[in-house]
């Protein structure tokens, strides 16, 4: 039932939707390279919570 790698638990920082794609992993692990969807802004985000 997945048709493109969406992630719903993040948000674009541009519009706010979560209809975003993970565009590409960096070398680190610990950042991904996200792109939304509906306004498609590319930004990153470090899971470090």
């Amino acid at each position: 039932m997945s048709q493109t790698p969406t992630t719903s638990d993040v948000t674009c920082p541009e519009c706010g939707s979560n209809n975003v794609q993970i565009a590409d992993s960096t070398a680190d692990a610990d950042e991904s390279h996200y792109e939304c969807l509906d306004c498609e802004h590319e930004f990153e985000t470090s899971k470090s919570e």
